[in-house]
């Protein structure tokens, strides 16, 4: 006992020892430093003195975003230093791009997309779109050399002479802005000329007498086309995703010619529908003459094939620097319009998830979806009770939840595509931006991101459905389907920045794990079939947009804030960031 004491006292005089040295070097330490003649001292001030940019203290510390330093030119070097990124995080999505990068190069380069479950290859462009759309995103995680071997691909086996329709929209925005935003990283003048003739060639689509671009091209012989599959009309994401590529390529170039032309579009639809704000999303060739009896002029939705008019109402205006007033004035109202007919709340108890075999016809990239049948909401909801089998999820407390429904005939449709969860994100941006009734902008994002996030944690793989309906207190799922969508995630993205609601990273981080836990194949990630099937139920489709932008945007989501500023840049509806032209 006694020499356990005697230990204690030992001890504790030992710790007393080392303090007060401790304490005395110290004292003597800032007495040295205060002294002028000490040598050492002069040294650590010297080393001091010379390392007066904080970032540069910063990128010392975290080598890994090194590449960071140098990467945005000019718009960088003015962002102020944030130190928020979660690193670990931000290496797990570059991780999981490496891995889908090396199966595209292993399995399918130089064409269009991966299958990632059998190492095939697909092509509907036929423009090695998964490269292209992904230069921007190498530099970005700082894949350096992948890019240079990716732009001696673009250099030497990219062309425009593909003898296929070609659809016009998606070359415009994964090829032409993925060359002008990897031009505007790399300053490789190849980029900007590519981007030139791709535009070029998109030009030969327009059609004198509407004015406005045939949906499809074929390259090789610049014939253009209508779709068959919507009655010969036109798309209205097809006719308004157009103008901020061409606005920011007249830039480049000087030629006012790329801009002028995407914005006679406007000009018509504005003239056409602008008194309303209400656009439906299929337009008659001939957009002078009002079809009353025409149904396809009375669907109006802001999801799929309206989507991304909409968006770029808003970030065009953002990306020429707030300067083009008919624009910002046109997204306030088509919103007001949009809030005040189709946004509704419904109140859920318990989901019932079923997967009903719906009719399945060709979307316009050419992919297979299913699509609810023409019928009335409540029909079509008695139809579905006879013959599915319920698989119901309890829910302990009543969740309210708001969603974006479609319009048809004049009647809203209870039903809401994943495609749609791109909208609180750009309703956060509008707010920031002070548009309009900002404040009303501000809370809808919040709420509809919360019911976007609410359809990932209501399944089984913990991934969204693709379109889904509400009855009373139930969720049906009327396609099943997970494609790896960035729609959320870029909405998460957004909030984050904007409002630095630390949920979003955590929400971003769940959406990643279940990404990597249900989707993930030798060779790269698949879409799924059902995402209520916890079994390997693979679609077999990695498109190019996973990488350019579901996790591009979770990638941002984990870096630090000075890295593309949304006061500096503007994202494409591609996740293709354009510096904002000031």
């Amino acid at each position: 006992m006694k020499k356990k004491q005697l230990f204690v006292s030992k001890r504790k005089l030992l710790i007393t020892n080392l303090t007060f040295l401790l304490v005395l070097t110290n004292f003597e330490l800032i007495l040295c430093f205060e002294n002028s003649s000490c040598s050492s001292c002069q040294t650590i001030r010297t080393k001091q003195s010379t390392s007066k940019d904080p970032k540069e203290h910063f990128y010392k510390s975290h080598p890994e975003l090194e590449h960071f330093q140098t990467l945005y030119g000019e718009q960088f070097s003015k962002s102020p230093i944030s130190h928020d990124a979660d690193l670990q995080k931000m290496a797990a999505v570059r991780k999981a791009f490496r891995h889908a990068w090396k199966g595209y190069c292993l399995h399918a380069w130089g064409n269009d997309q991966l299958l990632p479950v059998n190492n095939g290859s697909y092509n509907w462009l036929d423009l090695g779109t998964t490269i292209v759309d992904n230069l921007d995103t190498l530099l970005l995680m700082g894949f350096n050399q992948e890019f240079e071997h990716a732009v001696s691909w673009v250099e030497n086996g990219l062309n425009f002479r593909s003898d296929r329709n070609t659809s016009v929209f998606e070359a415009t925005i994964r090829v032409v802005a993925g060359l002008l935003s990897s031009y505007h990283i790399s300053k490789k003048p190849l980029l900007l000329d590519k981007a030139k003739e791709l535009a070029n060639k998109i030009s030969k689509s327009w059609d004198e007498q509407s004015g406005f671009p045939m949906p499809y091209l074929n390259f090789k012989t610049n014939k253009k086309s209508l779709p068959t599959w919507n009655n010969n009309h036109y798309v209205l994401a097809d006719l308004g995703t157009l103008q901020m590529e061409f606005s920011y390529l007249t830039k480049l170039t000087g030629d006012p010619q790329y801009r002028q032309m995407t914005f006679e579009i406007l000009n018509k639809l504005f003239k056409q529908y602008g008194k309303s704000g209400f656009f439906p999303i299929f337009i008659h060739p001939n957009a002078s003459i009002k079809r009353l009896n025409d149904l396809y002029n009375k669907k109006f939705s802001i999801g799929g094939m309206g989507d991304s008019f909409f968006e770029y109402l808003l970030k065009v205006w953002v990306l020429e620097d707030q300067k083009s007033d008919d624009l910002i004035k046109m997204f306030d109202r088509a919103m007001n319009n949009i809030i005040m007919q189709m946004v509704h709340e419904v109140s859920i108890d318990r989901a019932s998830f079923k997967n009903n075999n719906l009719k399945k016809r060709k979307y316009r990239d050419g992919h297979k979806f299913q699509k609810p049948q023409n019928v009335s909401h409540k029909k079509k909801m008695k139809t579905m009770k006879k013959k599915s089998k319920k698989q119901k999820i309890t829910i302990n407390n009543e969740k309210k939840l708001k969603f974006i429904g479609e319009i048809e005939n004049g009647k809203l449709i209870f039903k809401m595509e994943e495609i749609t969860c791109f909208v609180p994100g750009l309703f956060a941006l509008a707010a920031k931006l002070k548009v309009g009734n900002y404040s009303r902008y501000g809370r809808l994002s919040k709420d509809l991101l919360n019911t976007c996030y609410y359809l990932y944690t209501s399944t089984r793989t913990k991934l969204a459905p693709e379109l889904i309906s509400f009855q009373n207190d139930q969720i049906i799922i009327l396609d099943a389907n997970y494609r790896l969508r960035p729609e959320t995630i870029e909405s998460l993205f957004y909030l984050w920045r904007l409002t630095g609601d630390p949920m979003c990273r955590k929400m971003g981080w769940r959406i990643f794990k279940s990404i990597e836990k249900y989707c993930k194949t030798s060779s790269g990630y698949s879409s799924l079939l059902d995402v209520n099937d916890r079994k390997s139920n693979f679609r077999n489709e990695m498109q190019s947009y996973f990488l350019s932008e579901t996790l591009k945007y979770l990638y941002l989501l984990f870096a630090p804030s000075s890295i593309l500023p949304l006061d500096s840049f503007v994202f494409n509806t591609e996740g293709h960031p354009f510096p904002i032209q000031k």
